[in-house]
């Protein structure tokens, strides 16, 4: 599968836990509390590495490119903090998503992909992207190489409609209870009987008539 804009393959979600960046060690990079108790916005994340090579960052969602700069390639003293190299690379993409019903489940939010070696030569502010479509490489942070800075944010309104109340001090009284993240599915085995009637909860026969039997259903997707 690729995508329309960009051609970027798609790749398979695989193993959550090994494929995808891990955050750094406590101390500088950490979230939401770094080095010498500082405030830090997001985690610092180690791209894995596979054939010697680091993965390529990838958008978490699909949105539209609202900020982008390229690395500077430079040597100026803002890029050499410490007296060693940290990227600038940074890509910033607006998400427009539902969770849940009505009005009040229209949220927008931003992920924020900071310190990348190469931003794609294809981004543009305004260009559409799609989720897991290539944005850049992971770069330097303070010499320690692959790494890039994380972020997801959104205002206050915003918030307020994720978690069904303001942010702050919380009482007691229960927030958001609509809330539905990503898709749910039931799986019903194949020759499944299906009955109009609730079956009585001590019954532990299939007795009562059937309306219909579940038989296999052909492919959607082609062998192969």
């Amino acid at each position: 599968m690729t995508t329309e804009d960009t051609g970027n393959t798609v790749v398979p979600d695989g193993d959550v836990c090994t494929s995808n960046m891990l955050e750094c060690e406590p101390g500088n990079g950490a979230y939401p509390v770094s080095h010498n108790l500082g405030w830090h916005g997001g985690p610092h994340l180690r791209a894995p590495v596979e054939g010697g090579e680091p993965l390529p960052v990838r958008a978490i969602a699909d949105g539209k490119v609202v900020y982008m700069r390229k690395t500077d390639t430079t040597h100026k003293p803002t890029l050499q903090y410490r007296n060693v190299r940290t990227d600038d690379g940074c890509v910033v993409i607006r998400h427009d998503t539902e969770i849940g019903e009505g009005d009040n489940a229209k949220i927008t939010y931003y992920s924020v992909y900071l310190h990348m070696q190469q931003v794609m030569p294809t981004l543009a502010v305004g260009k559409k992207v799609y989720r897991k479509d290539v944005i850049g490489t992971p770069g330097q942070i303070y010499d320690q190489y692959p790494q890039i800075h994380f972020e997801i944010v959104c205002d206050e309104a915003n918030l307020k409609k994720m978690i069904g109340r303001a942010p702050g001090p919380l009482g007691n009284t229960p927030a958001r209870r609509d809330a539905v993240y990503g898709d749910i599915w039931f799986f019903i085995p194949r020759g499944a009987k299906l009955f109009a009637d609730e079956p009585h909860p001590f019954r532990d026969d299939d007795s009562a008539p059937a309306i219909a039997t579940l038989h296999p259903q052909p492919s959607l997707v082609p062998a192969g």
